[in-house]
């Protein structure tokens, strides 16, 4: 039997492999509550976006950059043109945010609940957090540094 190696993630983060017999194995796993983060227990768990690969010692894994480069090689060239404009304006618009790095969480709370000045944030929190805020009706709008970026 053949396995399946899945790139998974916990409400709280934590990044981590799972090896299952097949997406079907994973999903009857999660369900009876088999799955859960060998980091904090958590069993909110979903898989992340994956790259197959098969390495061998004499060849290193590729980065997640170089995946990256490749997948976008397949999306039509106005499409992606249209993508890196609109990630340019969000990282522009992050860019003139007050960063508030890891207190995000917290000064978003304080901004929602009017204790501190309205205004643009930005910083750092986990998707379990971001997920929470949202939750208490705070729109936050993960981005990653590198979204939408030219890669060569």
């Amino acid at each position: 039997m053949a396995n399946k190696i899945f790139d998974l993630c916990c409400e709280n983060g934590h990044a981590f492999e799972g090896w299952f017999s097949s997406v079907e194995d994973f999903e009857e796993q999660g369900a009876r509550g088999l799955v859960s983060c060998p980091v904090c227990g958590s069993r909110r768990i979903v898989r992340r976006p994956s790259a197959s690969h098969i390495s061998s010692r004499r060849e290193p894994r590729e980065s997640p950059e170089i995946l990256q480069a490749e997948a976008m090689k397949e999306v039509p060239e106005e499409v992606r043109e249209r993508f890196e404009a609109l990630m340019a304006k969000v990282r522009d618009a992050a860019g003139r945010a007050e960063d508030v790095g890891a207190d995000f969480a917290h000064e978003a709370r304080r901004i929602h609940a009017g204790l501190a000045p309205e205004r643009n944030i930005r910083g750092l929190c986990t998707p379990g957090e971001a997920e929470k805020l949202r939750e208490e009706g705070i729109n936050v709008l993960p981005v990653p540094e590198s979204a939408g970026k030219t890669l060569n």
